[in-house]
């Protein structure tokens, strides 16, 4: 009903909506990034903390397995 007479009411009406609407959004976005970037712990960003290069593509290719045809032999050949 609201956005029924939001159109009625023009063009311009419409415009000033759709700017309102995207400014809450990005709130939102933003107070989601800022309290997601307040729980990280910087010593866990250190490269010491890192996985291997080795285990990060094993589990990408685990990943896989619900979307490959015949995962017994392709994992294994990717693996």
């Amino acid at each position: 009903m609201v956005i029924h007479a939001v159109n009625i009411a023009g063009a311009s009406t419409v415009a000033r909506a759709e700017r309102v609407i995207v400014a809450v959004k990005i709130a939102i976005l933003v107070l989601f990034v800022g309290v997601g970037a307040a729980g990280v712990s910087s010593e866990r960003l250190a490269p010491a903390q890192w996985s291997s290069p080795v285990s990060v593509i094993a589990g990408v290719i685990a990943n896989t397995a619900e979307d490959v045809a015949d995962p017994a032999r392709v994992l294994t050949r990717a693996y």
